[in-house]
């Protein structure tokens, strides 16, 4: 059965993180609906200067091609999709549009299909670390501020990435993030659908130092 919207929150890191916080509550439990709907999760705020050590995760190598799959070709169109829709938006309210990062890309990727084989999305790991600060640690990111958007829905092919959007926009912890003027680089990921038609969405935003 479809599902009504379920927001996490979004993520933003600013400054070091020890600024870090959470402006949701427990994530709700999907509810049953006539017809489909979508899930999102809460905003955070990173602060660049307390970003702990880690071992650097490799990112595959941008320049690396292949032939793609038609599920690549999906993807790669539902990402389109999904970061003009986030620069339009930018655009309408007088921002500059953000630049697309092929290494935040790669890693929103990961982000999107960890979450979808999960089950659930949320920002924190099953331990209660902040994903998004792991993600710039452990690949050596430099930052003034981040954020990260998660979205989730079970709608067509043809509605999926709108519905998405809009529940984004419609949230104001969201929305802040995809309308923050000092970020400059943007990463969009996007994994599904699974065996429930659901399609998962990962936004993770940059502001360079």
């Amino acid at each position: 059965m479809p599902y009504i919207t379920n927001t996490v929150g979004s993520i933003l890191l600013a400054g070091s993180l020890a600024a870090c916080s959470r402006e949701a509550g427990p994530n709700p439990a999907p509810v049953a609906a006539p017809t489909p709907s979508q899930q999102l999760v809460d905003a955070t705020v990173l602060d660049a200067n307390i970003m702990p050590e880690a071992a650097r995760t490799p990112v595959p190598d941008p320049m690396a091609t292949s032939t793609p799959t038609p599920e690549e070709l999906l993807y790669s169109d539902l990402e389109r999709k999904f970061f003009s829709a986030l620069n339009q938006d930018r655009t309408a309210d007088g921002l500059s549009p953000l630049k697309l990062d092929p290494t935040l890309s790669q890693l929103a990727e990961v982000r999107s299909l960890q979450l979808l084989n999960a089950g659930r999305i949320s920002h924190f790991d099953n331990n209660g670390n902040l994903v998004l600060r792991l993600i710039l640690s452990q690949n050596s990111i430099s930052f003034a501020t981040a954020g990260e958007n998660l979205a989730q829905n079970n709608f067509s092919l043809d509605d999926t990435v709108k519905v998405a959007n809009i529940g984004l926009m419609n949230s104001p912890a969201h929305r802040a993030n995809i309308l923050n003027p000092n970020y400059d680089k943007v990463g969009v990921g996007v994994r599904g659908p699974n065996n429930n038609g659901e399609i998962v969405y990962a936004q993770l935003f940059l502001q360079t130092p």
